[in-house]
């Protein structure tokens, strides 16, 4: 593992070690996905948002966060915009966070000419300081599938996604050309794997646990048959992988050397484990999840 965090470290030792060095690629054009794995109640989302009496959590230490700015030779001149989108996967239908109200269906996942997987329909806002992101991150939260078992009073019953698009104006050779690139960070909190006996699910909250354990196990399967160099990658076989293909196996970006898109994606995996004896089997199968993604690389490529 890239690093380990102790109960000892708070909010701040950990987006401090962890997570802002990894923003100079941000900035550079190159995408950046974060994971959030874990049984429930294991801390995701206290660790994803953050509480105001523990500390923020990662999400909006990185909305505000301007550092890593440079790398080699070239010089971030200035952000040009930051735009927000927004959405849940819930019973492996996807619902905008943004918006109030939701049909039965959710909104579709496709994919564009150029191979890029989308949700249609999701909304975007332009974010134009912190205060505008606190707003529609309270918004989307407020919004978001959650509900009560044995293990969690509010556990989340769905994967939530937050994107930052992200487009800076970058200066080279000593201001020569200036150039311009997008990237854009995935925020993914995972729903927790859960077992039924221990969170004492009723008939709906089965069948939200149902949708959750597929779609992770979708998951599991996704970063086996990366490793393996399988010919089929089942990305297909959940909505959740198929929205997050370019973040697991490569592409997408838009770096400040290329008009073209290539496999520029980054991603991490923040395993979250439950104290106590009950959950040694779930941090058992937490950590050789998160030691196999450590194996995964996303290699360059064109397409």
């Amino acid at each position: 593992f890239s690093a380990v965090h102790g109960p000892e470290d708070d909010q701040e030792v950990f987006f401090q070690t962890s997570i802002l060095p990894l923003l100079a690629d941000l900035l550079m054009g190159r995408n950046l996905t974060l994971f959030c794995y874990g049984v429930t109640g294991s801390g995701k989302t206290w660790t994803m948002v953050g509480v105001a009496s523990e500390g923020e959590g990662v999400t909006p230490r990185l909305s505000r966060s301007k550092k890593g700015q440079e790398e080699d030779e070239r010089k971030a001149k200035e952000f040009i915009k930051v735009e927000m989108e927004c959405y849940e996967i819930y019973n492996e239908m996807v619902f905008d966070l943004l918006v109030q109200g939701r049909n039965g269906t959710g909104l579709p996942v496709r994919e564009s000419g150029d191979r890029k997987v989308f949700v249609a329909g999701l909304t975007c806002k332009d974010v134009g300081d912190y205060r505008e992101f606190v707003s529609l991150f309270g918004k989307a939260n407020a919004n978001r599938s959650t509900g009560s078992t044995n293990l969690n009073a509010c556990s989340s019953r769905s994967h939530m996604v937050i994107s930052l698009i992200v487009t800076a104006r970058f200066e080279e050779g000593g201001g020569e050309s200036v150039k311009v690139c997008t990237s854009r960070v995935n925020l993914v909190d995972l729903a927790g794997s859960e077992n039924n006996k221990l969170t004492g699910n009723n008939k709906e909250r089965l069948t939200e646990s149902s949708a959750i354990n597929k779609s992770l196990f979708v998951l599991g399967q996704v970063v086996q048959a990366l490793n393996a160099g399988a010919p089929r990658i089942p990305y297909r076989d959940s909505k959740m992988t198929m929205i997050m293909r370019d973040a697991l196996g490569g592409g997408g970006g838009s770096g400040p050397s290329s008009s073209t898109s290539s496999s520029r994606s980054h991603g991490v995996l923040i395993a979250n484990l439950a104290p106590g004896s009950k959950f040694y089997n779930d941090s058992v199968a937490t950590l050789n999840f998160a030691s196999r993604t450590k194996t995964i690389e996303n290699r360059v490529g064109s397409n």
